[in-house]
């Protein structure tokens, strides 16, 4: 859909990520050429542009977070081909997470659910309510099921589109905690009313989670107004924040409810170095001279693995020192800088994908850290 008069078209990433090319038709059969202005796996959600010769008509945004169960909303898309197609239905549901699968990169979290017909050719489609307003973002359906389709609240993917067109990617939000799942037991012998919760086992100082007043020891119980039992629900909504957001942070203390005000910002790149040995267990350097020579590499294309540490994942899968990695996620480490920010994005992720190359023979791994 367009969303601004200047050509600005929201769809789904995974509409647009196999093309070579992309062309886009109006109403009228009018077709232009679009360019990629920035796309993000993880929230399944791309900008492209295309060059009109006059402003275009387009969709006001409205907000996700004020939707009843039981409103009326429509759909509109080109479910096999059949194009400007037009249905209703009501809000089913909202806060819908879906399992994606475990190699998918996507972000399965915090759907509009709805019964307004969803088909193959609606993604990346508007979901509207009464006013015409923007509320989602048609992305999912399950195959099998009839009137069950999902779409990306607009108040999750504003944030995102924001990012995409001022900076072509999203600038991957950092709060400076590490969460860890607990169960009833713990629970009961620290006095916390539920059975199971996410505790915060470390806060490095510094970071907004630190300046907001969170310590270590604290139970997060809800983020950006949306409640919280777990590690991956955390990780879940906070994809769905970039740099410069403030949050709500609602922590138990102590037997006492506490809400903290977060400004999140960027991970510091110098971190990346410690994520990558503490986090996949090596250490990496630039390929230079001394070790296109010692370890018979033909290219400096990647970083070079200097050091694993025993007992982590990459040992225990087999990685070793002058092994080449060029790929993380699928996405290109020619440098030390690019593959710091692959880890940093990477690092919410409980899988990661290596694109290896030792004898200059590639090799795909896949970690779990």
């Amino acid at each position: 859909m367009i969303i601004r008069s200047d050509g600005y078209i929201l769809t789904n990433q995974h509409v647009i990520s196999r093309a070579e090319k992309i062309r886009v038709q109006l109403a009228g059969n009018r077709i232009y050429s679009a360019r990629i202005i920035g796309a993000d796996p993880v929230n399944d959600l791309a900008v492209i542009k295309i060059e009109a010769p006059r402003p275009l008509p387009f969709l006001p945004m409205g907000r996700s977070d004020d939707l009843m169960i039981g409103e009326t909303v429509i759909a509109i898309g080109n479910p096999f081909g059949l194009q400007h197609t037009v249905t209703t239905g009501v809000v089913s549901a909202v806060g819908r997470s879906l399992d994606s699968g475990k190699n998918s990169r996507r972000n399965p979290s915090d759907f509009i659910q709805t019964d307004a017909s969803i088909n193959p050719g609606n993604s990346g489609g508007p979901l509207l309510n009464i006013f015409g307003e923007l509320i989602g973002v048609n992305t999912a359906i399950f195959r099998k099921a009839q009137g069950i389709g999902f779409a990306i609240p607009i108040d999750r993917a504003r944030r995102i589109v924001d990012d995409l067109i001022h900076f072509g990617k999203v600038r991957k939000a950092w709060v400076g905690i590490v969460l860890q799942d607990f169960r009833s037991r713990l629970a009961s012998r620290v006095g916390f009313p539920r059975k199971r919760g996410a505790i915060v086992a470390q806060v490095i100082e510094g970071s907004p989670a630190w300046e907001g007043g969170i310590r270590q020891g604290d139970i997060l119980i809800g983020f950006g107004g949306k409640k919280i039992d777990s590690r991956k629900e955390y990780l879940n909504e906070l994809a769905g924040y970039t740099v410069g957001s403030e949050v709500s942070a609602d922590i138990w203390r102590k037997g006492k409810v506490f809400t903290r005000r977060v400004r999140l910002s960027s991970i510091p790149i110098a971190l990346a170095d410690a994520i990558a040995q503490n986090w996949l267990g090596i250490r990496v350097a630039a390929i230079d001279e001394r070790s296109l020579r010692r370890y018979r590499i033909q290219s400096r294309n990647g970083v070079m693995v200097t050091r694993v540490i025993g007992g982590s994942a990459s040992a225990n899968i087999g990685i070793q020192p002058g092994d080449v990695i060029r790929q993380v996620n699928g996405q290109p480490t020619r440098d030390i800088e690019s593959f710091r920010e692959m880890v940093v994005r990477a690092r919410d992720f409980p899988r990661v994908q290596l694109l290896l190359y030792r004898s200059n023979q590639g090799y795909t791994l896949t970690l779990q850290p």
